[in-house]
């Protein structure tokens, strides 16, 4: 997955794209290291908006394990 979710931002004129960030909700940041090589997946509450993207709900769920893993209540996310 890419680092940051294209779909959640706008860009201007000149073609700077800017990151829309929500009010209320939860930013959910997943890193990890393959093969000597970082990388993170940062999204705002993935599929708190009724995300129909699959991989945005494919992330939540693998969060959400992740979460369940370390004993995490993950009834009440939002």
């Amino acid at each position: 997955m890419r680092t940051e979710d294209n779909g959640s931002g706008y860009e201007d004129a000149k073609g700077r794209h800017f990151t829309v960030l929500g009010v209320d909700g939860a930013r959910w940041v997943l890193e990890g290291v393959k093969n000597g090589e970082y990388h993170v997946v940062d999204r705002w509450s993935p599929e708190a908006a009724g995300d129909k993207v699959a991989s945005s709900q494919e992330f939540a769920r693998l969060c959400r394990y992740f979460l369940r893993l370390g004993k995490v209540d993950v009834k009440n996310l939002y």
